[in-house]
């Protein structure tokens, strides 16, 4: 089996720079490059940012395991396996003095959110061969990371357009409120004393990371200047008495609360995907299910899976999230071409030989392309007004080959990515073709299995604002589509 090369840079933070607990600026990055990069310096890579779980940092996801292969070894397997494309893995490191970031800005801990965004993404762009555009960006977590997945997802979805929460931090009623009295008892009142006390001892107490979790989060989600550690406890240190005032700063956090917030963005994104475990010890498994009943209430698609698992040991759900991203990622930009990219080495403008070998290929795609559409004209076809409810017309035994979407007076033709599959689904075999209208030609262009009377099929259609919509539709005499439900 190939293997990949993992990199490691150090970056120099302008943005963490004077932290309020003192942190490191200068934080070493981690990235993992796909057995073949060496071999073609004009391919250009999807990339992947992985975020660690709470008192986690990049290079943690490297360490060496007996049972749990490091996510390089892990890389490498999917891409032996053909279960992912070859992509670019980054793990930065978010971590703080209070046990880590939520990869938001916190002026407790400092500017992580900043950091990963405006100086981490630009500095890989600018030093690997990345497709560098937000539908080959993705960012995935766990825990913690997890929850920065989201909350990236949300306020960055122009960065990244795919996101996968592994048990991420949702429903904050249900994952932290029952750890509130355990850090009330560990911390006895002092804050300080406990973390001073916390750092000083390498063997930690029971109870004592209940403590340590409540002030990261605290540092995190309520900052206070005026307090003397830069943030408040969301409970009585002296009574252990919820603050309900400070609390509610935590709820502007919490990704349930955020989504209709965030809508459009998280409809603009390629793929979300979220799972949990249904034995999490934080009970992120409820709220995942919390979330994505958010996610319905507004008509975000997601991917949402559960397992028989815990919280703790779960990175191999990693191969679930990596095998959906390259699944959804574009990948219309992986390979540039050597002409284009040599020449934009060089900086010389193409030969005229060049040139006209370039107009060439374009005007034979040009034609190709005139062919096929003249082809496929006859075919049955679905119209989709966006001005009233959405209605589907088709008749034929190949129907979904082809589709017209119609609204606001313009026209978008749309292709399927690939041939049909047939599934069987309680004794109903179906179809599924996603279909996307970024597409010039379809990636198959032999036709698709004959739909079957009474089956049952589906198929995503990308509309106007780039959110899906699910179509389901049944065969009847051989002709007929209808359409039993829609957006």
């Amino acid at each position: 089996m190939n293997k990949g090369t993992v990199v490691v840079k150090t970056i120099e933070s302008e943005v963490l720079k004077n932290n309020k607990p003192n942190d490191p600026a200068a934080r070493e990055l981690y990235v993992y490059l796909p057995p073949d990069y060496e071999n073609d310096s004009t391919k250009h890579y999807p990339t992947v940012y992985v975020l660690t779980g709470f008192t986690g940092r990049g290079k943690m996801l490297l360490n060496d395991q007996a049972f749990t292969p490091t996510l390089a070894a892990r890389m490498d397997r999917l891409i032996a396996e053909n279960k992912t494309q070859p992509m670019i893995v980054v793990m930065p490191d978010c971590f703080t003095y209070y046990g880590g970031s939520q990869y938001i800005n916190s002026t407790a801990t400092g500017r992580y959110e900043d950091y990963l965004i405006d100086e981490i993404v630009p500095h890989v762009d600018a030093n690997f061969r990345t497709v560098a555009e937000r539908d080959s960006r993705a960012v995935v977590g766990k825990s913690s990371g997890g929850y920065g997945a989201l909350i990236h997802a949300m306020r960055h979805a122009d960065t990244f357009g795919l996101a996968a929460s592994h048990s991420g931090d949702s429903y904050f009623d249900y994952c932290y409120l029952p750890d509130f009295p355990k850090a009330f008892r560990a911390i006895k009142g002092d804050v300080k004393k406990f973390l001073d006390k916390f750092w000083g001892e390498e063997k930690k107490r029971k109870g004592d990371f209940d403590a340590f979790n409540m002030i990261g989060m605290s540092a995190c989600y309520s900052p206070d200047e005026n307090a003397p550690l830069g943030f408040r406890l969301p409970f009585d240190l002296q009574t252990g008495e919820i603050i309900q005032e400070i609390f509610e700063k935590w709820y502007e956090h919490d990704p349930v609360r955020l989504v209709e917030k965030h809508a459009d963005a998280l409809k603009s994104l390629k793929l979300l995907f979220i799972d949990a475990g249904t034995r999490d010890e934080w009970f992120l498994d409820i709220g995942a299910k919390v979330l994505i009943s958010k996610l319905k209430e507004h008509g975000i698609n997601f991917i949402h899976e559960e397992f028989d698992d815990g919280h703790m040991n779960i990175s191999y759900r990693f191969d679930r999230s990596f095998e959906e991203i390259s699944n959804a990622v574009n990948r219309k930009s992986w390979f540039k071409g050597k002409l284009q990219m040599q020449d934009s080495i060089s900086n010389k403008q193409p030969s005229k030989l060049k040139r006209n070998i370039i107009l060439f290929l374009i005007a034979t795609i040009f034609l190709i392309a005139a062919m096929f559409y003249s082809c496929i004209k006859s075919l049955p076809k679905i119209t989709v007004s966006k001005e009233t409810p959405i209605v589907f017309h088709a008749s034929g035994s190949n129907a979904i080959i082809f589709f017209e979407v119609i609204g606001d007076g313009k026209l978008w033709t749309l292709y399927p990515k690939g041939r049909v599959t047939l599934h069987e689904l309680s004794g109903v075999k179906y179809g599924e073709v996603p279909l996307s209208c970024k597409q010039a030609f379809p990636q198959d262009l032999s036709p698709p299995p004959p739909l079957i009377e009474g089956g049952r099929y589906e198929a995503f259609v990308v509309i106007f604002d780039g959110a899906p919509v699910r179509v389901k539709f049944t065969i009847k005499d051989g002709k007929t589509v209808d359409v039993i439900s829609g957006r």
